[in-house]
């Protein structure tokens, strides 16, 4: 059975790392195996003591925050904390300290949620757009999703003009993108990565 001869599908993964379907119609799951791919693998959770949490939660308030701050609230010297912020890192805590530049001061004053189906979901296709949304500067955020759409973009564009280009490159040249829908965003009410850690 094709994917494309169903009304609506969407993504689960078996223990054995296999990837079914799920019929979203009836609530019958689907014995058919499509796209056999690993679960994608996330980090196990690390274990972190409370110094570890004052240190994350002030360094995700400000990357720049003086070393002695941090270890006069952790209760720590400054050496224990160099050691603690550079082991969190080794571990993929602290994934990169990065500066949070505006768009619209660059000249991005328009950004753009759009959702992206594909034709055929073969492995080597969807990693054929993965490396396409990653490699454009424009698209600052992709997210490979469940449901009717494969992919959600977060994208930005100095105006109308150059959005339609960059759909261009992106959709239109793509002859495995099926279709694509976009929302204007017309407020950015709430922009951020910060995760949220226990007090």
């Amino acid at each position: 059975m094709l994917l494309s001869k169903w009304n609506y599908y969407d993504r689960f993964y078996r223990p054995d790392g296999q990837t079914c379907c799920f019929s979203a119609n009836n609530g019958v799951r689907l014995g058919i195996k499509v796209n056999i791919r690993a679960k994608p693998e996330g980090m196990p959770a690390v274990n972190l003591s409370d110094a570890d949490l004052i240190i994350l939660r002030m360094l995700q308030a400000n990357a720049r925050e003086r070393l002695e701050t941090i270890a006069f609230e952790a209760g720590m010297s400054v050496a224990t904390v160099q050691r603690r912020v550079r082991a969190l890192k080794d571990a993929g805590v602290i994934l990169r300290d990065a500066s949070v530049i505006s768009p619209q001061a660059t000249g991005y004053g328009m950004s753009f949620v759009i959702l992206v189906e594909l034709e055929r979901e073969r492995i080597d296709q969807i990693d054929a757009f993965r490396r396409k949304a990653k490699a454009e500067p424009q698209i600052q955020q992709c997210y490979y999703i469940t449901g009717a759409a494969d992919f959600a973009l977060i994208a930005l564009a100095r105006d109308m003009d150059d959005f339609q280009m960059l759909t261009q490159r992106l959709f239109f040249e793509d002859t495995n993108v099926k279709r694509f829908t976009t929302s204007v965003v017309m407020d950015r009410t709430k922009v951020s990565l910060d995760v949220p850690l226990p007090d």
